[in-house]
């Protein structure tokens, strides 16, 4: 009794396992959550008590969903031309590093006003802004507010801005970090963006 070497498999064994690995993929398929899902989830841990804010992959999934969604802006900043990613108390946010976006309608250069407040002890406070390859910052000796010119892209739909603050905490002070707040510049006889 000899075997060949070398047979092919029959219609029915290819017709199974080409079956199972389609069940399978489609299995796959279906358990991946859309993107939309992914950043609405994100939107609600920020809520939390506990949030501190995004990790990267957090924010590279925001990114994406910005890109392909050229609405999405309005989920995390209203009617605003621009506002803070995370959660801000009367529009000031709390975090070492947080994130600020615009909508779709802000092309070249856009001028907003930084207010910072920290106790005495964190001074000088630092703020850095990263964007589009643009790096700027500002410095704080005192609870005050400055200008910054921001360079964006035209081409861009919405613009995203790391925000980063230095310190992250002051030593002493019971946990209290410096906060800051981005808003449009006033102008006379017009509201200001919140």
């Amino acid at each position: 009794m000899s075997r060949k070497l070398g047979r092919r498999p029959s219609v029915g064994f290819v017709f199974l396992v080409s079956a199972h690995l389609l069940l399978i993929s489609l299995l796959a398929w279906g358990y991946t959550t859309p993107e939309l899902d992914r950043v609405w989830l994100i939107q609600q841990g920020m809520h939390r008590d506990n949030f501190d804010g995004l990790s990267a992959p957090d924010v590279q999934t925001i990114k994406t969903a910005l890109r392909h969604y050229p609405d999405l802006p309005r989920a995390f900043i209203g009617r605003a031309p621009f506002g803070f990613v995370e959660p801000a108390e009367d529009g000031w946010v709390k975090l070492h590093q947080s994130h600020f976006i615009t909508d779709g309608n802000i092309h070249g250069a856009v001028t907003v006003v930084v207010d910072c407040r920290a106790p005495q002890l964190a001074f000088p406070v630092t703020v850095v802004f990263d964007y589009e390859g643009h790096h700027q910052r500002l410095q704080f000796l005192k609870n005050s507010q400055q200008r910054l010119e921001l360079q964006f892209d035209p081409q861009a739909q919405s613009k995203w801005v790391q925000v980063s603050v230095e310190p992250a905490q002051v030593k002493g002070s019971l946990g209290f970090a410096p906060e800051i707040r981005i808003k449009a510049p006033d102008v006379p006889g017009q509201d200001a963006a919140p």
